[in-house]
């Protein structure tokens, strides 16, 4: 009896010994994706943006404003929304195995069609899904740093 239960505590040590670098790894995935996407919206490229967002994404913007996949793409590729010198920073990552959380600060220069300039200063949380072995961005949701 002793040793089968030694066995399966070796077992689990083992494989719970990987669970950090793994973490490590996903982590380093998400702020890579973080940085595809900003540089997507930065010179928005339709295809980088919709190999990175799920066909359910929610977009929520500081203003209260909601769009779809389809509207969030259709809105930077147009150029109604425009971003110059788009700045991500203070980063941080909740991961589970299905799900991440990022939240990071906004900083960008709009430039928006039919707007004036202004300077965006923002805080962001986004959700990112595992879809097959993807992350995919499945929600945002923004507030002004005031």
């Amino acid at each position: 009896m002793v040793k089968p239960l030694r066995f399966y505590s070796c077992l689990m040590l083992f494989f719970c010994s990987f669970l950090p670098a793994f973490a490590q790894d996903e982590a380093l995935k998400l702020k890579g994706l973080l940085e595809a996407l900003r540089s997507a919206m930065q010179d928005p490229d339709e295809k980088k943006l919709n190999d990175l967002i799920s066909a359910q994404l929610t977009y929520g913007h500081s203003n209260g404003v909601l769009d779809t996949k389809e509207s969030f793409i259709s809105n930077m590729v147009s150029g109604k929304s425009n971003f110059d010198d788009l700045e991500f920073s203070e980063i941080s990552i909740v991961l589970n195995p299905h799900t991440a959380i990022l939240r990071h600060i906004l900083k960008a220069k709009s430039l928006d069609e039919g707007k004036e300039p202004a300077l965006v200063n923002l805080k962001v949380m986004l959700v990112w899904s595992r879809e097959g072995d993807k992350w995919k961005l499945i929600a945002r949701q923004a507030v002004k740093v005031i």
